[in-house]
């Protein structure tokens, strides 16, 4: 749900994860790291502002690498499950 404060418009750690296609512990990790400011926060959602994820993204995100993480990690559950039954 994003929010309008003025003329700025602020979205949820979700809504960035679906626009921009990048994992909400990988945005969260940049928000630790200073990379995304977060603009607003109540109990229920953190909200930052798309272009700062979509300068964030241009910036630092390695679409290729998170790729081959995420198939990594993928294999790593199949090992996983396969070893438990």
């Amino acid at each position: 749900m994003s929010i309008k404060i003025g003329k700025t418009i602020l979205i949820t750690l979700s809504e960035a994860q679906r626009k921009f296609g990048v994992s909400r512990v990988t945005l969260r990790r940049a928000i630790n790291r200073g990379e995304i400011k977060i603009v607003a926060q109540n109990k229920n959602a953190t909200y930052v502002k798309p272009e700062d994820v979509r300068r964030w993204v241009e910036k630092f995100y390695n679409r290729e690498m998170a790729e081959r993480v995420k198939k990594r990690w993928q294999k790593k559950e199949t090992k996983k499950k396969t070893q438990r039954a």
